[in-house]
C-alpha cells in the first residue's frame, strides 16, 4: 500500500505543523517517508534534523523504515534518539553549570543517592520517600511531585526535606533524569542565545510520540521553535497517552491542535484493523467523541468477526476464559502462536506482585535487577548493576560518573580484583527461576563466598543490606514468588502474554484483554462503560483495543444485575456477547 493523500499532505507540510494520527495510520511510516524525502535533499554540512521520539524501540523503528526507504543511514549532521538524549546532549550535560555554578560536569545518576541529611521527618522514612529521592521532580507549576502524585505535605519553617535534600544534591552537581526537562526550560529561559544557537543548528525538528512528553518537556520545544526553528512537526494521539506516571501529559498536545499558530493534519484512515474493530474502539476514543469511526483500508477491512465482550461468572477463573479465547481463535483460522496472538493486561503480568517497599536497600534492589538480566536480558546491565551495588557496600555513595567511581576504588583496592570480584559475582547469580526468599538467602551465602578484602563500609554487615519486606498484609505468600516475577513484562512462548505497555505500538491478529477487577486503580467494568475517557486506564484500554487486525476479545466482570446490560460503550449491534 503506497502513500495516501493523508500522508501525502503531512510530507508536504511545512511550518509549525501537527499531526494527529490514529491507530494503524502507518505513522511511523509516514514520518519516515518525510524524513527520507528530507534527507534525499539535505546540503547542509553542519545543520541537521532532529528526529526525536519518547522510546529507543519508536526511534529504532523510524531509522529501520527510512533505511527500507531511501538506503540512507542517518547520521551527522542529523540527530534521531529518544527526547531525553536530546535534551540530555545538545543542554543539560553541556550547559548546566550555568545554573548551577559547578565547575565540573553535571552527573546523572540512575537510582537513589542517600547521603548524611538530618532533616528528613518520620512520615518521610514512613512513605519511603527517603529511598525514593530519584522520583522527585519540580515542575513549570511551581510544585514539586512524586512522579506524578502533587506532594503536599507541610513545608514547615525550612521547606518541605524532600526540596531540601534535592537542592543539596544540586548543589554537588548530581541530578536525576526527573530533573531534566525541567533544568533545560530554565536553561532556556535564562539564556535565549541557547535556545537560538540551537534552532540554527536543527533547523527541522520531528517529534514522534509526542502524546507522551511531559509539560517540561513540551515547553523546552515550544522555546525552540519560538527560536528559529524553520519546520517543526509534533506527531502523535492523545487517544494514546499512557504514561502518566512518567509525568507524560497529552493536555500538551491537545492544547497545540487548539493553537491557530499550527496547522493539525489528520491520518484517519485505519491500515491494521477491520471495520467491525474500528467501530467498537470508536466509543472509547475522546477525539473521534463527536466524529464517525476511523476507515479500516488495509487487508483485514472486511474481516467478519465482531469484537466480543466476555461476561465471567462468579466461579469462572482466568484459564477457563483463555482457553475460551484461544478456542474462538482456532475457529477463526487464526494461527496460533506468540507473533498472531496477546492476553494483555493492566499493570503487571503475574499478580499480587506489586508490594509496596519490597526492597529495603538498594544494593539488594539492584542485585535482584542485575539477577533476572543476567538470565532474560542485558549481560552487559547485570554487570554494570553488580559493580554499583558492590561499590555502595564497600566504597561509598553512587554520585559520580563510572570513571570517576573507578578513581575512587583504586584508592582502597586494584581495580583489576575489583572488575575480577564483578565477574565473580555476576557469573554466580542465582536462578531467577527460585522463590524471591530462597534468592535472598542464596544471594547472602554468595556474598559471603567472595571473601571480599575490603570491610562492608559504615561498618554494615551482609544482613544489613541484603534485606526483603518481613510481611505484607495484602501480599502474605509474596515470598513464595520465583524473584522473575517480579521483573516480568512480558511472556513470548505460545501467545504473547503482556502489560498493555509491553506491546505498544506492535500488531497482533487477535487480542485478548483481561480486565476482570471491579475496584482499584486501574482498568475496571465501571471506568470503561461510564468512566472519564481521558482518564490514563481508558486510554490503556483504548491502546489495547486497537492491537489487533482480525479479532478483538475484552473480558469484563459480569454485573450482578441484568438490568445493568447491555453495557454502555458496548452496543449489541457491534459487540457480541458471552458469558462464561
Amino acid at each position: 500500500m503506497g502513500v495516501s493523500n493523508e500522508q501525502q499532505k503531512f510530507i508536504d507540510a511545512t511550518g509549525k505543523v501537527i499531526l494527529c494520527a490514529c491507530p494503524g495510520s502507518g505513522k511511523t511510516y509516514t514520518v519516515a517517508h518525510k524524513l527520507a524525502l528530507y534527507l534525499k535533499n539535505w546540503n547542509q554540512s553542519h545543520k541537521g534534523i532532529a528526529a526525536l521520539s519518547f522510546t529507543n524501540i519508536a526511534s529504532e523503528e523510524i531509522q529501520k523504515q527510512v533505511k527500507s526507504i531511501s538506503s540512507i543511514d542517518i547520521s551527522y549532521p542529523h540527530f534521531i534518539g529518544t527526547i531525553d538524549s536530546f535534551l540530555n546532549q545538545y543542554i543539560f550535560l553541556r550547559y548546566a553549570h550555568l545554573l548551577t555554578g559547578q565547575v565540573k560536569r553535571p552527573y546523572l545518576s540512575q537510582s537513589n543517592i542517600e547521603m548524611n541529611f538530618r532533616w528528613w521527618k518520620t512520615e518521610c522514612h514512613r512513605n519511603g520517600c527517603v529511598k525514593q529521592i530519584e522520583q522527585f521532580r519540580w515542575s513549570v507549576d511551581g510544585n514539586t511531585y512524586k512522579n506524578s502524585n502533587l506532594v503536599n505535605c507541610d513545608e514547615g519553617i525550612h521547606g518541605r526535606p524532600c526540596d531540601q535534600y534535592k537542592n543539596l544534591l544540586i548543589k554537588k552537581g548530581i541530578f536525576f533524569q526527573n530533573d531534566v526537562s525541567y533544568i533545560c526550560r530554565e536553561i532556556l529561559k535564562e539564556f535565549p542565545q541557547i535556545a537560538k544557537a540551537l534552532s540554527e543548528r536543527f533547523p527541522i525538528i520531528l517529534l514522534d510520540e509526542a502524546q507522551d512528553t511531559s509539560k517540561e518537556q513540551m515547553e523546552v520545544m515550544d522555546l525552540l521553535s519560538n527560536s528559529g526553528v524553520k519546520t517543526f512537526c509534533i506527531v502523535g494521539d492523545p487517544d494514546q497517552s499512557i504514561y502518566e506516571w512518567r509525568n507524560a501529559s497529552a493536555s500538551c498536545f491537545l492544547n497545540k491542535i487548539e493553537d491557530k499558530n499550527w496547522e493539525t493534519l489528520y491520518l484517519n484512515e485505519n491500515r491494521r484493523s477491520s471495520q467491525a474493530i474500528c467501530n467498537a474502539t470508536k466509543y472509547f476514543s475522546k477525539i473521534l467523541e463527536a466524529k464517525t469511526a476511523n476507515i479500516a483500508v488495509g487487508d483485514d477491512k472486511n474481516f467478519h468477526q465482531k469484537p466480543e465482550l466476555i461476561l465471567i461468572k462468579k466461579d469462572t477463573c482466568k484459564e477457563d476464559v483463555f482457553k475460551y479465547f484461544l478456542d474462538r481463535c482456532v475457529c477463526l483460522n487464526i494461527e496460533h502462536n506468540y507473533k498472531n496472538i496477546a492476553i494483555l493486561t493492566r499493570g503487571r503480568i503475574h499478580q499480587n506482585t506489586d508490594v509496596k517497599q519490597l526492597w529495603r536497600s538498594l544494593e539488594i534492589e539492584m542485585l535482584a535487577k542485575a539477577t533476572y538480566q543476567w538470565h532474560y536480558g542485558s549481560r552487559k546491565e547485570a554487570y554494570n548493576l553488580c559493580f554499583r551495588s558492590l561499590y555502595l557496600m564497600f566504597v561509598g555513595e553512587l554520585y559520580d560518573s563510572k570513571s570517576g567511581l573507578e578513581f575512587e576504588i583504586e584508592k582502597k583496592i586494584s581495580l583489576d580484583m575489583w572488575k575480577d570480584t564483578c565477574l565473580n559475582l555476576v557469573c554466580n547469580l542465582p536462578s531467577s527461576e527460585i522463590a524471591l526468599l530462597v534468592w535472598v538467602d542464596h544471594i547472602k551465602n554468595l556474598l559471603k563466598e567472595l571473601e571480599f578484602p575490603l570491610p562492608f563500609r559504615d561498618g554494615h554487615s551482609v544482613a544489613d543490606v541484603i534485606k526483603i519486606k518481613s510481611r505484607d498484609t495484602n501480599i502474605p505468600d509474596f515470598k513464595s514468588f520465583p524473584l522473575k516475577y517480579y521483573f516480568q513484562k512480558k511472556i513470548e512462548t505460545d501467545v504473547t502474554i503482556s502489560s498493555i505497555h509491553g506491546v505498544k505500538g506492535e500488531t497482533f491478529e487477535a487480542i485478548l484483554l483481561y480486565a476482570p477487577s471491579t475496584t482499584g486503580s486501574t482498568i475496571t467494568r465501571k471506568n470503561l462503560t461510564t468512566g472519564d475517557l481521558e482518564n490514563e486506564h481508558n486510554r490503556a484500554a483504548y491502546v489495547a483495543m486497537t492491537r489487533p487486525r482480525k479479532y478483538l476479545a475484552i473480558a469484563l466482570k459480569k454485573p450482578s444485575s441484568k438490568s445493568e446490560l447491555p453495557l454502555n460503550r458496548f452496543p449489541p449491534e457491534i459487540w457480541r456477547y458471552t458469558e462464561i
